[in-house]
């Protein structure tokens, strides 16, 4: 038996109880192998199933490049509702969507991200029923699944039996759209951000970066693309800042008024003294940068600011950000 453990992506960690919980069998999962089977022959009775059981219960293919297996280096850009299996068909979980999440209204909130989202097409990255779930679909395609508890981890197997013998968890029903998929994710960043400046800062191209993956913006819409050999500000400067953060789409994840920065003797020791804490790299690179007396925005890819991992429910993976600065006084 081979077994990897790992952590279990956002997308796998639903949770049922009754998906989760042993039953008086010896068998693990006995009890929610009936549950599910009596379900599908409810709703779905003519619902094929993957090799390794997941059952597909809506599949309208796309036109695009196909999905293969799983691959360290690949990412799938998703729009998704995920849902569990009741009595009246299907509970609500979460989605992508803003007009259903509104609509709905468990969870809703209108400050969230909403949209598609980029995840790892990896082992490490992925369940193993999702990976089941999106294996052999197209971009532009439609695929509906019903993932099995035991299949929702990230822990693989070689032998099918081996997942039903020892994982549990939820059991929940994939709506997934395969937007895009992505086999360079910091390329994938830079032609957003392309594409991003071609619309808003038209001066601006993607080899004018401040430093790798920033860009330095001021006031009249031109690249600051030279750093300075040192901060306009000395390292003991306790520097007042106005900011605004956002998506690229224009979401507003965040915005403070002077807030009090405290400058080192390069943008990797600037500190926020207001919070005792570490800007994000960008961010630190920004306003380490900006000329005197001037509004300047920071635009900077995701490895620079929250990475893989996003933050909180605001601001998605791989997410590139923009910031706003203006600095109002010293001291």
């Amino acid at each position: 038996m081979k077994k990897t453990i790992i952590i279990i992506s956002a997308l796998a960690a639903l949770l049922v109880a009754a998906s989760c919980a042993k039953t008086a069998s010896t068998e693990l999962n006995s009890g929610t192998k009936q549950s599910l089977e009596a379900w599908i022959n409810t709703y779905h009775p003519d619902a094929p199933q993957t090799p390794e059981g997941v059952w597909i219960l809506v599949d309208e293919p796309g036109t695009g490049a196909e999905l293969e297996g799983t691959d360290e280096e690949l990412f799938v850009y998703l729009d998704y509702t995920t849902s569990t299996p009741a009595s009246l068909g299907e509970s609500f979980v979460s989605t992508t969507f803003r007009s259903l999440a509104e609509r709905v209204g468990t969870g809703y909130d209108k400050s969230y991200y909403y949209g598609p989202k980029l995840t790892s097409f990896s082992e490490s990255g992925i369940s193993a029923g999702l990976e089941s779930a999106l294996k052999g679909m197209k971009v532009g395609g439609h695929r509906k699944c019903l993932v099995p508890g035991w299949l929702n981890t990230t822990s693989r197997y070689d032998k099918l039996d081996d997942y039903y013998a020892n994982e549990s968890g939820t059991s929940t029903i994939y709506d997934l759209y395969l937007r895009d998929i992505v086999p360079d994710e910091t390329k994938w960043e830079l032609d957003s951000l392309s594409a991003f400046f071609s619309h808003n800062f038209p001066k601006v191209k993607i080899a004018d970066s401040l430093i790798y993956g920033v860009y330095l913006i001021d006031a009249a819409g031109n690249a600051v693309k030279t750093p300075y050999s040192e901060s306009v500000y000395p390292s003991d400067t306790t520097v007042y800042v106005n900011y605004s953060g956002r998506l690229l789409n224009g979401s507003e994840f965040d915005s403070s008024s002077k807030v009090s920065v405290q400058w080192g003797k390069d943008y990797s020791e600037v500190t926020i003294t207001t919070s005792k804490s570490k800007p994000v790299a960008g961010f630190a690179a920004g306003v380490w940068n900006m000329p005197p007396r001037q509004e300047v925005s920071v635009i900077f890819i995701s490895s620079l600011g929250y990475g893989s991992s996003g933050s909180g429910k605001t601001i998605p993976a791989y997410s590139p950000l923009r910031f706003d600065l203006e600095a109002t006084e010293s001291n």
